[in-house]
């Protein structure tokens, strides 16, 4: 009796078997976010991600022919970088996949977000633009923490120099006290400086130094 309990149990297997294979997992959703922006219904986003890409100026161009992705990422650099509300308080990057353009970063005014979504999708060849863009919520002591994390951060003597271009090149991003530095410095000791100076503001809960170095 001991050695038919495996033979029924196999019997068992054998017959949920059809019955499993007519009910397949669902699919998961999940990583499709509410208020993805296309150019048709029903779009999803892109299954591959590429390395997202910072809104910042880009440093001097190979001689060879671009591809067609290649001039896709060139022109949207660009015309990011050149929004006229895009500032220190903002960070806008990007990822391209063929045709598709995903826009990523957080701002701090829906002016620019709305801005950066339809200059990108008057680029010629762009066939679809995913909106991934996170709109900061509007709060008086993250402004207070804003200004003073800039004061502190551009006023000191090492990293003022930072501050002369016409844009900045570090990025303050707050959100409930969280400080977020993005952007680019010389090198590390100045990339670590940066963070001391705004960990050193009252209210600051949190400094990411995203920073990248010249280099990098």
């Amino acid at each position: 009796m001991r050695r038919g309990k495996p033979y029924i149990l196999a019997a068992a297997l054998l017959l949920a078997v059809p019955v499993l294979a007519q009910n397949p997992a669902p699919q998961n959703n999940e990583n499709h976010p509410a208020g993805v922006a296309g150019n048709a219904a029903g779009n999803t986003a892109p299954n591959t991600e590429p390395e997202a890409i910072p809104a910042l100026p880009a440093s001097e161009y190979k001689d060879a022919p671009a591809s067609q992705e290649e001039r896709i990422t060139r022109k949207v650099r660009h015309l990011l970088v050149m929004r006229h509300a895009y500032s220190i308080w903002d960070w806008l990057a990007f990822r391209v996949n063929g045709n598709t353009v995903e826009l990523l970063g957080d701002v701090y005014s829906g002016g620019l977000k709305r801005d950066a979504i339809e200059a990108v999708r008057e680029i010629d060849g762009v066939d679809r633009v995913y909106d991934h863009i996170r709109l900061l919520t509007a709060s008086p002591e993250d402004d207070r923490i804003r200004h003073e994390v800039a004061d502190a951060i551009y006023s000191r003597g090492t990293l003022s120099r930072y501050s002369w271009s016409a844009m900045p090149s570090i990025h303050i991003i707050v959100s409930g006290g969280q400080v977020r530095l993005e952007g680019v410095v010389d090198n590390q000791p100045d990339k670590d400086a940066a963070a001391l100076c705004a960990k050193g503001v009252s209210g600051v809960l949190q400094v990411t130094n995203n920073l990248r170095l010249e280099q990098d």
